[in-house]
């Protein structure tokens, strides 16, 4: 499978081929997780709070793992369209952290602390993991079209005791990278103009899972 995941949350989102941004909310009480499809390009990504117009600064009673500590976060998770099949995908998007408090998990997301991209695959019932490394600041994205869900990230499964959510800004920004092939014909044609465009890719953070 090789699949590229984003999501974003509060009702069904279509995100237009613009430059206007959407500002997306995503309840942490919510584990069924709420619908966004995109469209193709590049996206620049961030975590906002409710001074920049979101609905949430963190996700408050959010554990990162069984028997962990429990605290602020603002980890999400997206999840393919055939979540809870025998066959899916989720990519996580964490500092692997919790705070003690909204603000100073909000501020870590903000201040370009490591940001971790983790994935988990699902394939007849069996489930592999393991991570993509680190996410790049800015954040700059590079989704498949299609429509994804995406929930706050809560490990011990319990939503009841849960508060708050995560507010994202999304903006595209430009359009698709292209793919290893058409780089390849691209430098052989284009030489210097190539070159550029290959180390423009290197920042571009990629949904990929293999």
């Amino acid at each position: 499978m090789n699949k590229r995941l984003l999501a974003a949350a509060c009702g069904t989102v279509l995100l237009p081929l613009s430059a206007h941004a959407a500002i997306v909310n995503i309840s942490a009480a919510d584990g069924v997780g709420t619908e966004v499809t995109f469209g193709p390009g590049l996206y620049s990504i961030s975590w906002i709070g409710t001074a920049d117009g979101g609905l949430y600064d963190s996700a408050g009673g959010i554990a990162l793992c069984n028997g962990c500590n429990v605290g602020f976060s603002n980890a999400f998770a997206a999840r393919d369209s055939s979540f809870g099949s025998s066959n899916f995908e989720v990519g996580i998007f964490t500092t692997r952290s919790v705070y003690g408090s909204a603000a100073a998990a909000l501020a870590a997301y903000q201040a370009g602390t490591p940001i971790y991209h983790d994935w988990a695959h699902v394939v007849n019932g069996v489930v592999t993991g393991g991570t993509d490394g680190l996410l790049a600041n800015p954040w700059i994205a590079d989704p498949e079209d299609g429509t994804y869900h995406l929930v706050v990230f809560d490990a011990d499964g319990t939503r009841t005791n849960n508060t708050g959510g995560i507010s994202l800004r999304i903006d595209r920004v430009g359009d698709a990278v292209p793919e290893p092939a058409t780089w390849a014909m691209m430098l052989a044609g284009f030489g210097a103009v190539g070159a550029a465009m290959r180390r423009a890719r290197r920042r571009t953070v990629r949904f990929s899972f293999t």
